[in-house]
């Protein structure tokens, strides 16, 4: 199963699909285990692109 957790990296208390990061994870039953799929290094670079803040 996979599961998508809305990180709200401004701490204002609301979840801003088109400019915080979503997290993509995948959850295995059998030993209970979340894992990521997409590579922590590749979730700051995009969004590091969407923000602009990209060097």
């Amino acid at each position: 199963m996979t599961i998508l957790f809305g990180v709200d990296k401004n701490s204002d208390g609301k979840f801003e699909e088109y400019n915080e990061p979503t997290l993509i994870k995948k959850y295995e039953f059998e030993t209970g285990k979340m894992t990521d799929i997409v590579d922590e290094k590749i979730n700051i670079d995009l969004q590091e692109t969407l923000e602009g803040t990209k060097k």
